[in-house]
């Protein structure tokens, strides 16, 4: 019985949050999206970044783009702004995490370590442009 109350409790929330929700428009100065998802879900969730005065849309609008597109350049400078915005960092240096605190650490540390490992794979892929192939030639005297 009380499963169907949280249940039926939890579906009239979403309703009525989903109702009073009305989705920003694209702004003609929204990024491009590359090849890996839908140009106008990406415009629209990096949209909804910037415009949510919601901790909690900011929170899955952040894992969508972070499930969605984690290499997005100027994503993670992004999510660091708008969650100090939202009060999100508040008390975060106490290493007591509050539950929205944990879900954007969370996704700092995937969004970090996708950029590093996009790093890595060129660095390992491009040779630096003053190495050489071959050992230099030995010098005699």
């Amino acid at each position: 019985m009380t499963r169907l109350i949280v249940v039926l409790t939890f579906g009239f929330v979403l309703a009525v949050s989903a109702s009073a929700y009305e989705p920003a428009k694209p702004t003609a100065s929204a990024p491009k999206a590359v090849k890996s998802a839908d140009p106008d879900d990406v415009a629209e969730l990096l949209a909804m970044l910037d415009e949510t005065e919601s901790a909690d849309t900011f929170l899955v609008t952040l894992e969508a783009l972070v499930g969605i597109e984690p290499e997005r350049k100027g994503l993670l400078v992004a999510v660091i702004r708008n969650a100090d915005r939202l009060g999100l960092l508040k008390g975060l240096s106490t290493g007591k995490l509050i539950s929205g605190q944990e879900v954007l650490a969370d996704a700092i540390t995937k969004l970090i370590e996708v950029r590093a490992e996009s790093k890595n794979k060129t660095n390992r892929t491009a040779p630096a442009s003053n190495s050489r192939a071959y050992p230099p030639p030995a010098i005699e005297n």
